[in-house]
């Protein structure tokens, strides 16, 4: 934790005060989750809010966006109600003799189990071994009660569908098997719905007045999480339709836009020994979860995010994103 000190005779009454990184503020989370193994999301933010408080500042969105990247890492499982639960390690292995390591544990634990040299990378836990000394470490991880996989497995790529025609197919079938009545969401107050649909150059999210003819849907509670929605075309409020989850959504966005022939993009920029690639649109569960095994850190700007990852990993990973997501790459490695 990066901690910040004031003389006091420059600068009468001032106290120490910090900007936490998100390494210390994950590594608080993890603590407190794993020791009560299964805890409300809002009282464990406002239990570290409290322990930092008297040194640091850390506001509650920072705490927020930090615990939300550690549930969507797959450091903790949140049940519905947002309760969140502890979850044992599970090591993906990136290269013969390093691996990025998931789990609530706290690091002070994982280092006491599993020698090696640990690093941190914004949220990120990253454990290397000398060159044969792998399958020994191996090894002391089943005894930690963890296991050794793959970044595809820990992905979910075998049960997460592409976003292709394919999934496109799989939602009309559903949607004429299991039609939900048009209007049903909207029993407390009507939804302002937003279709995704093609305006010319882009896909884009449009109104009901002007995405008429959209088949994906979206609208905000007043919750403020987003509702998403199928239909044969035209919005939920006077359609049947059917109703998808967030990480549905997400998927559907990507399969729309490519079907329009307008696919989402992917920006790339190097830098040195490193390739940024950022996007725009919210990723689905599986290709986030991947991402966020072969980057190296992640971070936000406004609605973007930034994913750096080395470039020996590059051109691997903008092949199985185009493959996924059927994404257009803009930048160097965009030919």
């Amino acid at each position: 934790m990066r901690l910040t000190t004031v003389d006091p005779a420059t600068w009468p009454g001032a106290t120490i005060s910090a900007i936490p990184d998100a390494a210390s503020i994950a590594e608080l989370l993890r603590a407190e989750v794993t020791s009560r193994g299964s805890c409300a999301r809002w009282m464990v933010v406002r239990r570290v809010a409290a322990l930092l408080a008297p040194v640091v500042v850390a506001e509650p969105e920072r705490l927020d966006d930090v615990c939300d990247d550690l549930e969507r890492a797959g450091d903790f499982e949140c049940a519905p109600g947002a309760e969140l639960f502890a979850t044992p390690v599970r090591a993906v292995e990136l290269a013969n003799s390093e691996w990025r390591i998931i789990g609530s544990a706290p690091l002070t634990w994982l280092q006491s189990k599993l020698p090696g040299s640990w690093t941190c990378e914004g949220i990120a836990r990253l454990c290397r071994v000398a060159d044969g000394e792998a399958p020994s470490w191996r090894e002391k991880v089943a005894s930690a009660g963890g296991v050794v996989i793959s970044p595809d497995v820990w992905a979910g790529f075998d049960r997460a569908p592409r976003a292709g025609s394919g999934w496109l197919g799989d939602l009309d079938a559903r949607l004429q098997l299991h039609p939900e009545a048009a209007g049903s969401l909207e029993a407390a107050g009507p939804f302002e719905w937003a279709g995704f649909s093609t305006d010319g150059e882009r896909t884009v999210w449009r109104s009901a007045a002007t995405a008429a003819d959209a088949r994906l849907w979206r609208a905000r509670t007043r919750w403020a999480y987003w509702r998403y929605a199928w239909t044969s075309g035209g919005p939920p409020s006077v359609r049947a339709f059917l109703s998808l989850t967030t990480d549905e959504g997400a998927r559907s966005v990507f399969a729309v836009a490519a079907a329009a022939g307008r696919p989402i993009s992917l920006r790339i920029e190097g830098t040195g020994d490193e390739t940024s690639l950022v996007f725009a649109q919210w990723l689905p569960r599986a290709e986030f979860r991947y991402l966020s095994i072969v980057t190296s850190t992640s971070e936000r700007a406004g609605s973007s995010v930034r994913w750096k990852i080395p470039q020996h990993r590059a051109t691997e990973v903008l092949a199985r994103l185009r493959d996924r997501l059927s994404v257009e790459v803009e930048g160097a490695h965009g030919a």
